[in-house]
């Protein structure tokens, strides 16, 4: 199991890193986008300098461009409805969260396809913005998500020095610096996600290995900004980056993290009901049989009552026929009153027991030496009772006393 946590994460990150290098072993194959515009043209322009070229290929490929664009919107339009939907009846940061993420991927989808060409410095720079933000989305995603947001004072403060940093690293005009920044950002999303599933948080898997594809598809979209001689892009390449459909893994990951806690707070909420279901049932069932005991102690008592009362009535009316009786009647008369009047009392301090206006003393007594010293003398008694019943010619008993007296001796040692 320990190997399994350590496995895995590690599979994850030579999963991008085979993406990677597997985009760049077959865009070495391909044509270069390059060869078919001017120098100092941009991207976009080469794009329709081959298009022109080759028309037929060049609808195709621009058809295909627009279709996975659409794509990635309609996708992306879902999810965020999905989880709007789930927000507004159960409103949770994680789910605010992730709405910023899914409104940041499609405002840039939408970008590309209504401005695929920047004309001015600060167009640039707000498309340029949009790569930096969608990573940063990600990171507080995933550590919403997984739990590891910060919590002190201090990790807050350094966590907006952090990105406030990895802004202006991301945000300069440099392009390998650019470049860089982006692709640590990215390692350190991956990396929060490893390090959860390390910790024992099964449901981090469900994000980690699409976190890991959409990763290895990123590092072909940054690699034609670090100008290396090993990436040339080419057309098929361009067409893919400018498709945002290769952050879909990444959001199809988080939607089914979403949707196993969901399902857990479902079977959590069910397995509560079940529960209370099982001590109502528990509960009535003991209500019934104290009903059942109550009735039961009440006949009980309207015997007991009957009985004495039934005795006094008895005597009065026979006291009402033949008063010269009552001396004999007397004692019985007062034995049942005084029964009465102990039953009584007996209901009265019952009833208050059971109302907890009468509270009892609990105090310890050691039983131990008093309960000792009397089964020592009952023993003694019966084997003294014993013994003479085994002698019953003796003339004494042993206890001293004479036969005659034996029995009523021996019974009172």
């Amino acid at each position: 199991m320990i190997k399994k946590r350590f496995l895995l994460p590690a599979a994850a990150g030579a999963l991008a890193l085979t993406i990677g290098l597997a985009g760049i072993w077959f865009n070495q194959r391909l044509p270069a986008l390059a060869d078919f515009g001017v120098p100092g043209m941009d991207t976009e322009g080469q794009l329709m300098a081959w298009a022109a070229l080759f028309p037929e290929k060049g609808v195709a490929a621009l058809t295909f461009r627009t279709v996975l664009q659409w794509m990635a919107i309609a996708v992306f339009c879902t999810l965020g409805a999905v989880v709007l939907a789930l927000y507004r009846y159960k409103p949770q940061k994680e789910l605010g969260y992730f709405l910023l993420y899914l409104t940041v991927l499609t405002l840039w989808a939408l970008v590309i396809i209504l401005a695929p060409v920047g004309s001015s410095g600060w167009s640039v720079f707000f498309r340029r913005g949009f790569f930096t933000v969608t990573v940063l989305a990600g990171i507080l995603l995933c550590a919403a998500l997984t739990g590891a947001v910060p919590v002190s004072h201090g990790q807050r403060l350094g966590s907006l020095l952090l990105t406030l940093g990895y802004l202006v690293l991301t945000l300069i005009p440099l392009s390998r610096v650019r470049a860089v920044g982006l692709l640590l950002g990215m390692g350190y999303c991956l990396g929060i996600l490893m390090a959860m599933y390390a910790r024992g948080s099964d449901a981090a898997l469900l994000m980690l290995f699409p976190c890991a594809i959409t990763i290895g598809f990123r590092v072909w979209v940054v690699l034609p900004g670090m100008h290396v001689p090993f990436f040339q892009e080419s057309v098929f390449f361009y067409l893919f980056r400018c498709a945002r459909i290769y952050d879909a893994p990444f959001t199809l990951g988080c939607m089914a993290y979403v949707c196993r806690r969901y399902a857990l707070q479902f079977d959590r909420a069910e397995q509560l009901a079940r529960e209370l279901d099982a001590r109502v049932i528990q509960r009535t069932k003991a209500l019934t049989e104290e009903t059942e005991a109550r009735k039961s102690m009440m006949l009980n008592i309207f015997h007991d009552l009957r009985s004495p009362l039934f005795a006094v009535s008895s005597g009065l009316d026979t006291l009402e026929a033949a008063p010269e009786a009552l001396p004999a009647l007397l004692p019985a008369l007062q034995q049942r009153t005084a029964f009465l009047r102990r039953l009584t009392e007996d209901l009265f301090l019952a009833a208050k027991l059971e109302q907890k206006q009468v509270m009892l003393n609990e105090d310890r007594y050691l039983w131990g030496r008093s309960s000792l010293r009397s089964v020592t003398a009952a023993g003694r008694r019966l084997r003294r009772r014993a013994w003479c019943f085994r002698h019953p010619r003796l003339r004494s008993c042993r206890c001293g006393a004479t036969r005659s007296g034996c029995s009523r001796s021996c019974r009172t040692c």
